[in-house]
């Protein structure tokens, strides 16, 4: 398969730094060093059901690149 540039749907990491976006700034940390509180935080608090979804969800979202193209 010819793997598309630029196409973070087909990036499990990318997903996985939106989620960890969201958290942070709900947070508001107003320091480097809170930032980096925060980040640990909400590292902790992603569930491994989450990340065991990113994986699974995969041959579903190629079916999917494949078909719109």
């Amino acid at each position: 398969m010819e793997w598309p540039a630029q196409s973070p749907d087909l990036d499990p990491i990318e997903r996985l730094w939106e989620m960890l976006d969201r958290m942070v700034l709900k947070k508001c940390p107003s320091t480097q060093s809170n930032l980096w509180e925060v980040l640990q935080e909400a590292w902790g608090e992603i569930s491994s059901g989450y990340l065991n979804n990113l994986i699974t969800i995969m041959p579903k979202v190629c079916k999917a690149v494949i078909a719109a193209n």
